[in-house]
């Protein structure tokens, strides 16, 4: 079928998320044709709006579906500030316009800018998918202000799919204004599988720090960090 969603939704104010709860947001099989003018695909997600959204969970994790067109999974909103345990990612097999995994801004036919601080006390975890990617960041058209700050207990792993890459930040394609900060307790790395990249991208600057003993900063092949400037 097509149109089936799962949503935890504010259509206006604030939203919480509070005590400390795992979080899995898991996008469905199946799903309607993409580029209409409205989505039916079999998506599930967490969204603010218009007002802030706060969460304070354990684990959570998003999964795009592994079929279908539009099966996304993702948390939007204009201003988020999202504290966890560990956060994964992953990307699927659907197609389309709006799928894939995201944590960031309002996506979709009418998509805003992101605002986005993400603290950890363990990894942070990125993985693509065969043809649909997983991002925390600006919506998949890009254009817009995007501003992300992540501090993570443990390390920050890109890991592009088969098919699709990771990334944080802007698309690589239309870089838009904002600044990216990424601290991590252990390493950054950005990988490549195949020809498949990752990526940081922003018009503005970008911000990378590995604190743990012997940390690293690692890039992969192709894979890039594109920016203004990176101290």
């Amino acid at each position: 079928g097509a149109g089936n969603y799962a949503r935890v939704l504010a259509t206006a104010g604030d939203q919480s998320i509070t005590g400390l709860p795992s979080i899995t947001i898991q996008g469905g099989t199946g799903g309607g044709s993409s580029g209409g003018t409205s989505n039916l695909g079999n998506f599930a997600f967490i969204r603010a709006d218009s007002g802030a959204q706060s969460i304070d969970a354990g684990a959570i994790s998003l999964a795009a579906g592994s079929s279908g067109v539009d099966s996304s999974a993702t948390i939007q909103g204009p201003m988020q500030t999202i504290n966890a345990s560990s956060v994964t990612i992953s990307g699927g097999g659907a197609g389309g316009s709006f799928s894939g995994a995201r944590i960031g801004g309002h996506g979709g036919y009418v998509y805003g800018p992101t605002n986005l601080t993400l603290t950890t006390t363990g990894p942070i975890t990125l993985t693509g998918g065969s043809t649909a990617g997983a991002a925390i960041g600006a919506n998949p058209l890009g254009g817009t202000t995007t501003d992300v700050t992540i501090n993570s207990g443990g390390d920050v792993t890109l890991t592009p799919g088969t098919g699709a890459g990771v990334r944080i930040g802007a698309t690589s394609t239309t870089l838009s204004p904002g600044t990216i900060s990424i601290t991590s307790g252990g390493n950054v790395t950005l990988g490549q599988n195949g020809s498949v990249s990752s990526g940081i991208y922003s018009a503005g600057d970008v911000s990378l720090t590995a604190n743990a003993p012997g940390g690293s900063i690692f890039e992969q092949g192709t894979s890039a960090i594109q920016a203004s400037s990176c101290p």
